[in-house]
């Protein structure tokens, strides 16, 4: 990556380049990535993001197609699971609510990415080894995402500690899914997983995922 180019990414956008992407874009098709920091006028790519969910574009050139990309990035965790905010403290909407209204309305031809990755890699930031990261395709993440949320409903999976449930971070409510989880239920996740050694014990990860109170 050339130094003037990563100097103007965000350290998650600069990690995908240099970790995430190298190792999963194999096991997802191959091509090309393009931040949309770097692809987009600054107005452009803020509507990207914040209205349509889109990181990053995904360029497979060899099939004439281009798709678009979310991506998560955390530091020195490995929970291997997806994690959806849900609410945020000051009510503004979310990408629960944005992703569900754009799948729900394809027909209209909304923009929201086909993929949704989330990736773990370890400090100091822009140096760090990968620890894991796994895509899903978006469409079946949030639908099943819903489901939990009307089905399980929120009380209960606030209390939940298997395969999914909720938790607080950063002023908001997020819904983390487990990837095997998904996989048994027929929504396939694509994992990378190098770092097994890195993993959790389920103390250390349960009391990470507990519900902290404002």
């Amino acid at each position: 990556m050339r130094h003037e180019v990563a100097r103007d990414l965000s350290d998650a956008a600069f990690e995908f380049e240099r970790v995430v992407w190298p190792a999963l874009a194999p096991m997802i098709g191959g091509g090309e990535y393009t931040s949309v920091e770097l692809a987009s006028e600054k107005a452009t790519a803020d509507d990207l993001d914040t209205l349509a969910g889109i990181d990053a574009w995904q360029v497979i050139r060899d099939e004439h197609c281009v798709r678009g990309i979310a991506s998560r990035v955390q530091w020195d965790v490995w929970y291997q699971t997806f994690t959806i905010r849900i609410s945020r403290d000051n009510g503004t909407t979310t990408e629960l609510f944005k992703r569900l209204k754009a799948i729900k309305n394809i027909d209209k031809g909304y923009l929201f990415p086909h993929l949704t990755i989330q990736a773990y890699v370890k400090k100091p930031k822009r140096k760090g080894e990968l620890i894991g990261c796994a895509a899903v395709k978006t469409i079946g993440l949030y639908t099943e995402a819903e489901r939990l949320m009307i089905e399980v409903g929120e009380d209960a999976l606030r209390s939940s500690r298997q395969n999914y449930g909720i938790r607080r971070a950063d002023n908001a409510t997020f819904l983390w899914i487990d990837w095997d989880y998904l996989n048994s239920i027929g929504v396939n996740v694509t994992p990378y997983k190098p770092v097994t050694k890195e993993m959790m014990s389920d103390d250390e990860w349960w009391a990470s995922y507990d519900l902290v109170t404002d």
